[in-house]
């Protein structure tokens, strides 16, 4: 007879195995929540579900929305997190609505969401504009943010 008979069955492989498999999943939860830090900022919202969605885009009116469309696994959505942050705080004026589509399946099926991250551009429950952004193709989507803005200096009204 060896230790192994003796020993207890929670000291098993399969139970190390368990345990790391829980442990794993948990810390992948904690790395894929950094989409919520959204909330943070004023400017910035998490949309909880295609009603709460909605009403944000429709109640915003002749406030321009930009819809950042994420998934929490979706790298170049994390890497593009700051930068959208930065979009955030540097226009205060805009509204910005986080959309995961993990979440909201089929809002994102609804919106022709294809590709992430996807970026839509809304005013008075209006579409502006669609469009998938990444850190190299950033300009984009900050040039089509400067477009649909109200101008609110002199300069503007005489061109």
């Amino acid at each position: 007879m060896s230790v192994s008979d003796h020993s207890p069955s929670f000291l098993s492989s399969s139970y190390y195995r368990e345990q790391a498999q829980i442990e794993a999943q948990l810390h992948l939860k904690q790395i894929n929540n950094w989409w919520k830090e959204a909330g943070h900022c004023t400017n910035f919202m998490v949309a909880t579900n295609p009603k709460h969605f909605k009403s944000e885009v429709l109640s915003a009116k002749d406030q321009l929305v930009v819809v950042d469309f994420i998934s929490p696994s979706c790298y170049a959505c994390k890497t593009m997190f700051s930068k959208v942050k930065q979009l955030a705080d540097n226009n205060p004026e805009v509204k910005f609505i986080m959309v995961n589509v993990d979440d909201m399946p089929e809002l994102a099926n609804g919106m022709q969401v294809r590709v992430l991250p996807f970026f839509q551009l809304w005013r008075n429950s209006e579409m502006l504009a669609g469009l998938s952004a990444n850190l190299k193709t950033l300009d984009v989507l900050r040039a089509e943010l400067s477009s649909h803005k109200d101008c609110t200096v002199p300069q503007c009204e005489s061109n």
